[in-house]
């Protein structure tokens, strides 16, 4: 989801690694993963750790 628009999601479906790079705009992103330890999250090209920035859920 982008922006918390519960209604639309801004992708929804399975990604592989052979997809390449996934890039959402929004003040707010929430990813579903089944394992955290598979993506990596940017942030103005820095690596986010979702733990430390209010901007980003991971479920």
């Amino acid at each position: 989801m982008v922006d918390n628009e519960v209604l639309k999601p801004a992708f929804e479906r399975w990604i592989s690694p052979a997809d390449g790079t996934v890039e959402f705009r929004g003040q707010h992103i929430t990813v579903r993963v089944l394992d955290r330890d598979a993506v990596q999250i940017k942030k103005n090209g820095k690596l986010v750790d979702d733990d430390d920035d209010d901007d980003v859920t991971v479920e």
